[in-house]
C-alpha cells in the first residue's frame, strides 16, 4: 500500500522538532562540546606557552631568541606546504589528519632522540647531538605533535557533538515518517473497514483480508469464519471455471480483471450477484489479488421486472392485435347464426346446431373480452368506486365459488376512499384472484379479501419500477396455499400461461387481472413463500374528482327495424356484407363503403337522405372513424353516429366528435345488440 505524501500534524503521534524536549536535548549537546573545546583551547595555549619557556631558557639574549623563531620558520613553511599538498590526496578530514601528524611528529621525534645516543646510523650521520637545528627540530616537533593532537581532538570532540545533533534530526525524522506512515495507513485502513463496497485480498484463490462490509455480503459476524476459506467453495458450482480462471489470470498472468458481474454464495448458501474488479495486489510480502466488489443483486432484480413489464407491453400489443382480428370474425359468426336464428325455420336439428354455434361464439367472444382487457383495450364504465361495494356484492357468489373446504375471510376498511373505477371489472378482479387461490388450496384452506388506504413514498415506490408516490386504495387477496416459486413469479402474467393441467384452465385468468389492473393505472405486488401462502396486493389511485360514466345500451328495447337511411362504412368485406344484411332485413336502407374516401363520396351525393353513420374505427386510406364521425356530423348536425370497433379504448383515446347521438358498438356484436343499438340511436334515447 502506497503512502500519502502529507505534512504531519502536530500532536498527532509525530514527534515535532519545535517542541521542548527536543529543543533542551540540542542545547544541553551543544553546551557539552562548547565546554570541551574550550579546554582544549586552553590546553593549547598553554602548550605554546611551555615552548616559549623551553626557549627563553635556551637563549642569553634577545638576538638569540629571535634567531631560534626564525630557525622555526623554515618548518612551519614545509608543515603547512605538506598539509595543504596531503590532505586532497589523502582525503582525511581535519582531525584525522591533525592525529596523523601528531603520530608523524611522535615518531619523528623519537627517531631524533636516539640520534643523541646513537652519532651514526649504520653509518649514516643524521644530526649532531650539539646542533641547534636537532634541538630546535626535536622543540617543534614536539610542539606540532601536541598542537596536532590537542586541535585533533578538539575537531574531533566537535564532530562528534555535531554527529550527535545529525543522528538526533535523523532520528527525529525517522520518528517523523513513521507517524506519517503510521497515520497514513490508519487512514487507509478506516477508509478500507468502511468503504460502501466490498473488499477482501485473495492469495491463492483464498480469502487473506476482508473488510466489514464484505463480511456484511458473505453473511458473516467475523472475520475468522471466511480467512483461509477457497473463494471457489462460495461461488456456484456453475461458475467454478470461471473463477479458476481468474484465479489464474491475478496469480500467474498478474493480470487486471475488469469489471464484470458474478455470483457468490453466502455462508447460509443464498445466492447474490456482484459486480467486481480486481487487480494483483502483494499483501503481507505474497502475492495475491486486491478485489473491489458491489450488491447488484436489488438492481438486476429491478431490471428484470423492467424486461418483464416490457415483455408484458408487448404481448399487450401482440394480445389485442389478435383479439382485434378474432371480433372480426366472431362478428360475422355471431351475426350470420343471429340471422339465421331469427328466421327460425328448419328442422329443430338444425336449429339446435345452430344454438351450439351461437354458445360456442359466445364462449369465444368472452375469451376476446379476456385478451381485451389484458392488452387494456376493452372500454370501462368509469365512475367513484367504493371497493368495499365490489366484495359485498360477491359474498353470497365468492362461498360457492371457492367450495366448503376453504373458509372466506372479509377484512374491509370502514372509511375507504373512493376510487375510479369500473366496478365490473373490479369483481371480475376479485373472482379471478379467488379462483387463483382455490387451485392452490386443494386441501382446502384460508382465504382473506381486505381492503386499506395507503400512502406510498418515493422510496416504496422504488421497490416496484411500476409503482409511484401517493394515496392508494390496496385490495389484498391471502391464501395460505401452495404458495409460488421463482419460476412461475416470472410469467404468471402472461397469457395463456398456466400450471394445471390440460383443459383445466386457459391461462388468463391473472393476465386478465393485470390488464385491468394496468388500465385503471395501477400496479400489483406478488409476495410468496412456497409452501406457506401468496398474497397479491392490487394498488388503485384514490379518485380525484368523479369520472364521467359511458352510456350503456340498454338490452330490454323491443326487437323492431325501421325505414331510414344507414351509411356502412367498413373495411372487412365479410363484416360489411353481414351487417349489410342484418340491417336490411330488418328494413332499413344501407348504403355501404369500404373506406372514408368512399363514404366521403356517397355523402357528398347523397347526405339529405343519411340519417344514421354506422362505420368501423380503423380503416385504410387515412381516414378513420372518428375523423369521418367528426366530418360528417359538422355539416349534418342530426345526423346519429355508432362507432364500432374491437379495440374499445380507441372511442376515448380519439375523443367523441361534436354533436349529438354518439353510440360505441364495441365488436364482436350479435344480430340483437346491432339492432338495439341501431333503434336506439335513430330514436334519439
Amino acid at each position: 500500500m502506497n503512502v500519502i505524501d502529507q505534512a504531519p500534524q502536530p500532536g498527532v503521534g509525530v514527534e515535532h522538532p519545535s517542541r521542548p524536549e527536543s529543543c533542551l536535548e540540542s542545547t544541553k549537546a551543544g553546551g557539552d562540546a562548547t565546554a570541551l573545546k574550550g579546554i582544549f583551547r586552553l590546553l593549547c595555549g598553554f602548550s605554546g606557552y611551555l615552548l616559549l619557556v623551553d626557549l627563553l631558557s635556551d637563549t642569553t639574549s634577545m638576538s638569540n631568541l629571535v634567531e631560534a623563531l626564525l630557525r622555526f620558520i623554515p618548518f612551519c613553511v614545509f608543515l603547512v606546504v605538506v598539509v595543504i599538498l596531503a590532505r586532497p590526496v589523502v582525503k582525511l578530514n581535519k582531525a584525522t589528519l591533525l592525529m596523523a601528524l601528531f603520530l608523524v611528529c611522535i615518531f619523528v621525534v623519537f627517531l631524533l632522540g636516539l640520534t643523541r645516543h646513537l652519532p651514526s646510523l649504520s653509518g649514516v650521520a643524521i644530526i649532531g647531538t650539539g646542533s641547534h637545528y636537532g634541538r630546535d627540530l626535536e622543540r617543534f616537533l614536539l610542539f606540532v605533535a601536541v598542537s596536532c593532537f590537542l586541535t585533533g581532538g578538539y575537531f574531533m570532540i566537535e564532530e562528534v557533538a555535531l554527529g550527535k545533533v545529525r543522528l538526533q534530526q535523523q532520528v527525529q525524522k525517522l520518528r517523523q515518517v513513521e507517524a506519517v506512515l503510521a497515520e497514513s495507513e490508519e487512514g487507509f485502513r478506516t477508509l478500507v473497514e468502511h468503504a460502501p463496497d466490498g473488499i477482501y485480498v485473495q492469495i491463492q484463490g483464498r480469502f487473506a483480508y476482508l473488510n466489514s462490509t464484505a463480511l456484511a455480503l458473505f453473511g458473516a459476524t467475523a472475520a475468522g469464519q471466511l480467512l483461509n476459506r477457497s473463494i471457489v467453495a462460495l461461488s456456484p458450482p456453475a461458475d467454478h471455471l470461471v473463477v479458476y480462471e481468474r484465479i489464474r489470470l491475478l496469480d500467474q498472468e498478474r493480470k487486471a480483471i475488469p469489471r464484470s458481474e458474478q455470483t457468490f454464495l453466502r455462508l447460509d448458501g443464498t445466492a447474490f450477484d456482484v459486480a467486481s474488479s480486481a487487480v494483483p495486489f502483494v499483501f503481507k510480502n505474497q502475492k495475491g489479488a486486491l478485489v473491489f466488489f458491489r450488491d447488484i443483486t436489488e438492481r438486476k432484480r429491478l431490471e428484470d421486472q423492467l424486461r418483464q413489464a416490457q415483455k408484458m407491453e408487448a404481448v399487450g400489443e401482440l394480445a389485442g392485435g389478435v383479439a382485434h382480428d378474432f371480433n372480426n370474425i366472431m362478428t360475422v359468426i355471431e351475426g350470420y347464426c343471429g340471422l339465421l336464428l331469427a328466421e327460425n325455420s328448419g328442422p329443430a336439428e338444425k336449429l339446435e346446431g345452430l344454438e351450439q354455434i351461437a354458445q360456442a361464439a359466445h364462449r369465444a367472444t368472452s375469451l376476446i373480452q379476456q385478451l381485451l382487457m389484458f392488452s387494456r383495450r376493452k372500454i370501462m364504465q368509469i365512475r367513484p368506486l367504493n371497493l368495499n361495494d365490489a366484495l359485498n356484492n360477491l359474498r353470497t357468489m365468492l362461498p360457492r365459488l371457492l367450495g366448503e373446504e376453504i373458509a372466506l375471510q372479509f377484512l374491509g376498511r370502514p372509511d375507504l376512499p373512493l376510487i375510479e373505477a369500473d366496478l365490473g371489472m373490479m369483481e371480475q378482479v376479485v373472482v379471478n384472484l379467488s379462483t387463483n387461490a382455490r387451485d392452490a388450496m386443494p386441501k382446502g384452506g384460508l382465504l382473506t379479501i381486505s381492503t386499506d388506504m395507503l400512502a406510498v413514498d418515493a422510496e416504496a415506490a422504488q421497490i416496484n419500477p411500476e409503482a409511484r408516490g401517493g394515496r392508494f386504495v390496496c385490495l389484498a387477496v391471502s391464501d395460505t396455499g401452495c404458495g409460488i416459486n421463482e419460476t412461475t413469479r416470472k410469467h404468471m402474467f402472461e397469457p395463456f400461461f398456466t400450471t394445471k393441467d390440460v383443459g383445466k384452465g386457459t391461462g388468463l385468468g391473472l393476465a386478465t387481472v393485470y390488464g385491468i389492473v394496468k388500465q385503471h393505472n395501477g400496479w400489483i405486488d406478488v409476495r410468496s413463500t412456497v409452501g406457506e401462502g401468496s398474497t397479491f396486493r392490487i394498488f388503485l389511485p384514490v379518485a380525484v374528482a368523479p369520472a364521467p360514466a359511458q352510456t350503456a345500451i340498454s338490452p330490454r328495447l323491443e326487437l323492431r327495424g325501421g325505414c331510414e337511411t344507414v351509411l356502412l362504412v367498413e373495411d372487412e368485406a365479410p363484416v360489411r356484407e353481414m351487417v349489410r344484411l342484418c340491417l336490411r332485413s330488418k328494413g332499413y336502407r344501407v348504403l355501404e363503403a369500404a373506406n372514408g374516401v368512399e363514404a366521403l363520396a356517397i355523402w357528398q351525393e347523397q347526405s339529405p337522405e343519411i340519417d344514421l353513420l354506422f362505420t368501423d374505427m380503423r380503416m385504410p386510406e387515412g381516414i378513420n372513424g372518428m375523423e369521418l364521425a367528426k366530418r360528417l356530423s359538422s355539416e349534418k348536425s342530426t345526423l346519429k353516429v355508432i362507432i364500432s370497433s374491437g379495440y374499445s379504448l380507441e372511442m376515448t383515446q380519439h375523443g367523441a366528435p361534436a354533436g349529438q347521438g354518439i353510440t360505441f358498438l364495441p365488436k364482436p356484436y350479435p344480430l340483437e345488440t346491432l339492432t338495439k343499438a341501431v333503434r336506439k340511436s335513430l330514436d334519439g334515447d
